[in-house]
């Protein structure tokens, strides 16, 4: 009974296991069965996709055909026309070579035609060409007829001719308002114009200068005229000749009195320039004399002033103390620098007053001259380190001790103006123009601000104090008076702490 419980009991088990295996392949039946629910709907939706292109597709060849059928009809109408325009183009060939034959006939008719067309043309242009030079000919004489008269009576010049006989051949109208002006009278063609217009002397002289260009002279005479007013007229007399013989004598007259007029009183002011002249040479004469005599004068006392003043110092210099040396030093300096003032104007007045006549010219090497200021400078060089170069300078004809102060002057600036520091340097050139030769003076010193380039030339003007450079003001001065004496000019431009070039032009002469 055990045994069969336990049988039971094991088949129930196993019972149970094949339904749980029976549950579990039924569930995978179940998923199984979804998925292949699911591809199939997928397939479904892929296939509705492809009917749907192969309706479009469908629609699509059909179009096609249409389009096809459509183009093989308009195919086969271009057909037909080609066909149609080639029987066209046959018969227009046709037609055309009939032109060309029937052209060929046309144009060899034409070149007849245009060859008895173009001899007339020849013989018409040749008929024109000598009636054109018919007209032209007769058109030049009208003109030069009119040019002629016009020119003569337009003029303001007497125009006038007579015979051997002296009678009048032809006049223009300001001859004709002259005569009648100075004469009261007219004269006609054909009649004497001495006997109608002339009396006494004057018929005398007329007479005389007639015959004188009657004998074959041409001439020019000046006569003076009383009537209507004191006037000067400039007569001309030619010959007019027929077969090489004088036949008469045209005559030219020209109112000169203004230039009369102008002449003389040309040469009155002439004669007062030159009386000027002789008396400003007088007067500078007597000024340099009073100059050199006034230098000598002012000159002595300085020296004095100088001599005792120093002599006091040495002699005195431990009474009076520092203050006292000091008022004997201004003294001094003072009066040093006033001779040196008097010397600077004496050189400034004998500017232009030497070295003007021709005699006194000379060739003049600028560059040995260059090199003889140079050895002046040596211990202003050598103390500044300064460095002086110049370019192949030209040997030239002019006056060699104004031109040696005007390259000493601006040298001698450059090394003075230099900049604490920095040594000078210094460059000469020269460059040449149709009149005159431009030389130029450059350093790198303290420079010139523009606002002073007119004041620097002006005597005694100066820019700095007399502790931070020395002079009195009228090396530029002198410099400028030269320049301008030689026929020249002198400017310069500058900047301010960057340096300056100074140039000036010589006249060339010749």
């Amino acid at each position: 009974m055990n045994e069969n419980n336990n049988y039971r009991a094991f088949l129930v088990s196993e019972l149970h296991v094949a339904n749980e295996e029976i549950v579990r392949q039924n569930k995978e039946k179940e998923e199984t069965t979804k998925a292949m629910i699911l591809v199939n709907e997928e397939l479904a939706y892929q296939n509705k996709e492809k009917e749907k292109r192969a309706a479009e597709l469908v629609i699509a060849n059909k179009e096609l055909s249409f389009q096809n059928k459509e183009k093989e009809k308009r195919a086969k109408e271009l057909l037909d026309a080609n066909d149609e325009l080639y029987f066209q183009s046959r018969e227009r060939e046709k037609r055309a070579d009939e032109l060309i034959i029937a052209n060929e006939e046309l144009i060899f008719q034409n070149e007849e035609k245009e060859k008895r067309a173009a001899e007339l043309t020849i013989a018409n242009k040749e008929l024109r060409l000598q009636n054109k030079e018919k007209k032209k000919r007769a058109a030049e004489q009208q003109f030069d007829s009119n040019n002629l008269d016009a020119l003569i009576n337009n003029s303001t010049d007497l125009m006038w001719s007579v015979d051997k006989d002296f009678n009048l051949l032809t006049s223009n109208q300001p001859f004709n308002d002259t005569l009648k002006l100075t004469s009261g009278t007219t004269v006609a063609k054909g009649e004497n114009i001495l006997e109608a217009a002339c009396s006494g002397e004057e018929y005398k002289k007329y007479k005389k200068l007639y015959e004188r260009a009657f004998s074959g002279e041409s001439f020019t005479k000046i006569i003076y005229n009383k009537i209507p007013e004191d006037s000067w007229a400039e007569i001309s007399y030619h010959p007019i000749r027929q077969a090489g013989t004088v036949i008469g004598t045209a005559c030219h007259s020209r109112d000169i009195t203004q230039k009369i007029i102008a002449e003389r009183k040309l040469k009155e002011t002439n004669e007062s320039l030159e009386k000027h002249v002789k008396e400003l040479a007088i007067s500078n004469e007597e000024l340099e004399q009073f100059a050199f005599a006034a230098s000598h004068d002012l000159q002595e006392p300085l020296r004095m002033v100088t001599s005792f003043m120093t002599r006091l110092e040495q002699k005195y210099g431990d009474l009076v103390g520092v203050k006292g040396r000091q008022y004997i030093h201004y003294a001094v300096d003072g009066a040093k620098r006033m001779r040196q003032i008097i010397l600077d104007l004496l050189n400034f007045s004998k500017v232009g007053r030497r070295g003007d006549d021709l005699e006194d010219l000379e060739e003049v090497d600028f560059g040995k001259l260059i090199g003889e200021i140079l050895v002046l400078y040596r211990r202003q060089t050598e103390e500044s380190g300064a460095r002086i170069s110049f370019d192949a300078l030209p040997v030239l004809q002019t006056y060699k001790t104004p031109v040696r102060q005007i390259f000493q002057n601006l040298i001698g600036n450059s090394l003075k103006y230099h900049r604490d520091g920095v040594p000078p340097m210094i460059r000469i050139k020269c460059q040449e123009t149709k009149t005159h030769f431009q030389f130029s003076v450059e350093d790198n010193g303290i420079g010139v601000d523009p606002e002073f380039f007119d004041k620097i030339f002006i005597i005694f003007q100066r820019l700095h104090n007399k502790d931070e450079y020395s002079g009195t003001g009228m090396g530029l001065s002198i410099v400028k008076k030269i320049v301008g004496n030689l026929g020249g000019k002198i400017w310069l431009r500058s900047e301010e702490g960057k340096g300056s070039t100074f140039y000036f032009t010589l006249l060339k002469r010749r």
